[in-house]
């Protein structure tokens, strides 16, 4: 099930396209696109299609006994810690199970059968997506939805299913009963699916070839000079925002061709001057999942010093865990918990914000993050000890092929450096401004723009046809 394959892109989604604009109201269209997410998740197997109805229908269905309680002024946390406990252990037993066998043949030795089950696409996001409802009907601030065929829209839409954003229901219910599609809209949605497909399988793709072959997995890892794996792990920080926020463009693009607006899922994290500043850039749906639904409710800021410190952990270990069923994202996640607790520690004793601070700000969060993704990267000790002990302790610095290779990819480093900042928006802001003269000024914009989209989108269908892309790297959780 992919965004991004050439049958995808020239065959079903004009197929969905033309079906969906042609269909007469909201109730038609509803049907059509919940239709085709079914195929579409069907094509990534039947079984895993049970799974996320029957999920979807108990979530359903024990919405209406929270909403049931509420209403008879009853408590509504049994069926709530109920129904969170059976979609954790769904989502435990498919993406944990074969992880904890692991680890306890690991520390016993018992010699467990490891049970290789494979992970349903999007389980990781549309759990997280009936928790939320859950959480929020049983705070009374989303009605429960009585029509199951909506409700099922909201959890496997093919737009957001796979990679997020986790879209909360409240925001989304008001455009399952009624939204406007407008020609402008439907553009602009065009636009930033090109836009993310260009960024995924011309960008992101190119880096993780680059960050394979400079900072590999394997054998070749030992015998790579300081510079060489630097550079690929550089590579490797370029390719995880290209790639998932290509998906995120891909699908807010299609949302806005079908009328729908979702949430931002990143703004630019790589500018950030911190490592707090950063996780409210990345990933934004599931950084204000667990402060919602597992920071706040455990209090916050708002208790001691002790329990607050505790109530990071608990955030920071989840979502480390979140992310894989391996011991390196828990470090990870517990790396950023180290981090943020010092900005924490010390947000009164810095001085304010100036340009000095703004820029080893920067240069800290970039380096920080960077390493971060080498421990997100290697999931087996062995290899994330090898690739620390030769970034840091390497016998050799630096050879000739890192700099030819540095020499043959200036342009193309620049290109994706420069995607991870705002340059391009705010171009395009500019535009959209000098277009809204009208005249002549409108008509040249629109030749621009529809000139560069034409150009991007015919490379990125060579590229494709070139089998040269991969699967987004967040498919995996």
């Amino acid at each position: 099930m992919t965004f991004w394959g050439l049958f995808f892109v020239l065959v079903i989604l004009p197929v969905f396209l033309i079906i969906y604009l042609l269909a007469r109201g909201v109730k038609a269209q509803n049907a059509v696109l919940l239709i085709f997410s079914i195929i579409l998740y069907a094509s990534a197997g039947v079984g895993y299609l049970v799974l996320i109805i029957a999920l979807s229908f108990f979530g359903w269905y024990t919405g209406r006994l929270i909403s049931y309680q509420r209403k008879r002024a009853g408590s509504t946390k049994g069926f709530l810690v109920s129904g969170v406990i059976v979609l954790i252990a769904a989502l435990g037993f498919f993406k944990y199970t074969g992880f904890i066998e692991k680890t306890i043949n690991d520390f016993t030795g018992v010699g467990l059968p490891v049970l290789k089950i494979a992970l349903p696409v999007g389980i990781s996001f549309y759990t997280f997506k009936i928790i939320s409802y859950l959480a929020d009907v049983s705070r009374g601030t989303v009605e429960h939805e009585t029509n199951f065929g909506r409700f099922l829209l909201y959890t496997m839409s093919f737009h957001h299913v796979v990679q997020g954003p986790i879209v909360r229901y409240g925001d989304i219910r008001p455009q399952l009963v009624s939204r406007n599609l407008t020609k402008t809209e439907f553009a602009d949605g065009l636009f930033r699916f090109i836009i993310g497909l260009s960024k995924k399988v011309i960008l992101a793709d190119y880096c993780g070839s680059q960050a394979d072959l400079l900072l590999p997995k394997g054998a070749a890892l030992a015998s790579q000079p300081v510079l060489t794996l630097w550079i690929g792990s550089i590579f490797f920080t370029l390719q995880m925002y290209l790639d998932f926020s290509a998906y995120t463009d891909m699908a807010l693009g299609l949302g806005h061709m079908c009328g729908y607006t979702y949430m931002e899922n990143f703004n630019y994290p790589y500018v950030a001057k911190s490592i707090t500043d950063f996780w409210r850039r990345w990933h934004i749906s599931l950084s204000l999942f667990f402060r919602d639904y597992v920071y706040i409710p455990m209090g916050g800021s708002r208790v001691g010093a002790l329990r607050h410190v505790f109530n990071l952990l608990v955030v920071w270990f989840l979502t480390g865990l979140w992310h894989g069923s391996s011991w390196n994202f828990v470090i990870w996640g517990l790396y950023y918990f180290v981090f943020v607790g010092i900005e924490h520690a010390l947000r009164h004793k810095v001085s304010k914000a100036g340009p000095v601070r703004s820029f080893f700000g920067h240069i800290y969060a970039l380096f920080v993050v960077n390493f971060g993704w080498v421990i997100f990267r290697f999931s087996d000790f062995g290899q994330l000890k090898m690739a620390v002990r030769g970034l840091f302790a390497g016998s050799e610095l630096y050879d000739q092929q890192i700099l030819y290779t540095l020499r043959g990819n200036v342009f193309f480093i620049a290109v994706a450096v420069l995607a991870c900042t705002p340059l391009f928006k705010i171009i395009e802001d500019k535009l959209s401004k000098v277009a809204d003269r009208g005249g002549a000024a409108e008509f040249s914009v629109t030749i621009i723009k529809t000139a560069f989209t034409a150009v991007i989108f015919i490379w990125s269908l060579f590229a494709m046809a070139g089998n040269n892309y991969t699967p987004f790297l967040y498919n995996q959780f």
